[in-house]
């Protein structure tokens, strides 16, 4: 199978190893690297990896473990054809956010196949309401099932949830 593989990596030594150890450690034949540096933004630059492998079990170990780098991917191409798409949005939380276990929340959106970026919380007093933004970024087509997620979270928690969606 031949991948095409779209990276988003910070533009600081180190970067582009840390993303080929987990690549080629799963067995991928690198074919080549693509540094998209006319299209820098801050100090993110887009990468284009591509490489073959046996399998979609290789393929999935690959995904997985750049994730659990936090190494973002944007796109990700089986054989020239869309495999995924990441999607970026955000969500404001409005509650007593810190006191309903905000690393529940985070970990019930890992479990789901989410990513959360960053976290901004805003907090009075202790006695009102909190709220807090989170910057998600999932799969194309696993934007459902995340939304559906914050949506029973927050009833459970007793939240109000804001989201976008680009």
């Amino acid at each position: 199978m031949k991948i095409e593989i779209l990276l988003e990596l910070n533009d600081e030594p180190g970067a582009l190893i840390s993303a080929l150890r987990p690549i080629s450690s799963h067995g991928a034949n690198i074919i080549s690297i693509s540094h998209l540096r006319e299209i820098k933004k801050d100090n993110i630059v887009p990468t284009l990896i591509t490489f073959e492998i046996d399998d979609g079990i290789s393929l999935e170990k690959i995904r997985r473990s750049l994730n659990e780098e936090k190494i973002k991917i944007s796109e990700i191409k089986v054989d020239r054809k869309h495999f995924s798409k990441m999607k970026s949005f955000s969500v404001i939380l409005i509650g007593h956010v810190i006191d309903t276990n905000v690393q529940d929340t985070i970990d019930r959106l890992i479990a789901v196949g989410a990513h959360v970026s960053s976290l901004d919380v805003v907090i009075t007093s202790n006695e009102l309401p909190s709220s807090a933004l989170l910057s998600i970024e999932t799969e194309e087509n696993n934007i459902t099932e995340v939304l559906n997620i914050l949506d029973r979270m927050s009833s459970e928690k007793n939240l109000l949830a804001i989201s976008e969606v680009d």
